[in-house]
């Protein structure tokens, strides 16, 4: 089964959009200094960026 191009073009698209969008809140939090006030938070969003992407953001 051979995969169509437009597929893997929107694939690699998708992912490099969620992690953008987890490296934007990873810099919000660390870079900026908008820290969570429970700690589980600060990776549960990076994390739902993840499989979210700008949903998340």
């Amino acid at each position: 089964m051979v995969v169509p191009l437009w597929l893997t073009v929107v694939s690699w698209v998708s992912l490099g959009v969620a992690f953008l969008c987890a490296g934007l809140i990873l810099y919000d939090i660390r870079g900026r200094g908008y820290r969570q006030h429970m700690w589980i938070m600060e990776p549960v969003w990076p994390i739902t960026c993840l499989y979210f992407g700008p949903v998340g953001l």
